[in-house]
């Protein structure tokens, strides 16, 4: 796999299975990344969707993805459908997704 310079990208769906997507384990975590992400645009309220940790580095077997979410003003979980309020609960994210997942509300950044 490619690894390119430390920094921040924003890349299209279609850009990661190239990238992303090397090992059976890798293509397990994108399937898995492609159903958080449109869980969260489906609140309507999602700003940015962030990956970190082990998934984004050469390692050829991640043992889960690490997600922030950053939500726009007004956003309440509560509201969100089901499947999407999972995302908003740490241990229940982990449990039922294998993914670390932290969020906050765009008005509480600098």
């Amino acid at each position: 796999m490619h690894n390119p310079p430390e920094g921040i990208y924003t890349l299209h769906r279609v850009q990661l299975a190239p990238h992303f997507a090397t090992t059976t384990r890798r293509r397990v975590l994108l399937e898995r990344l492609l159903h958080l992400y449109t869980l969260a645009e489906a609140t309507g309220f999602q700003e940015r969707f962030v990956v970190f940790g082990s998934f984004v580095t050469t390692k050829p077997e991640p043992g889960d993805l690490d997600i922030i979410l950053v939500m726009r003003m007004g956003f309440q979980s509560s509201q969100a459908l089901q499947e999407s309020q999972l995302l908003f609960d740490h241990e229940r994210a982990d449990t039922e997704f294998g993914a670390s997942v932290f969020w906050v509300r765009i008005e509480v950044l600098p």
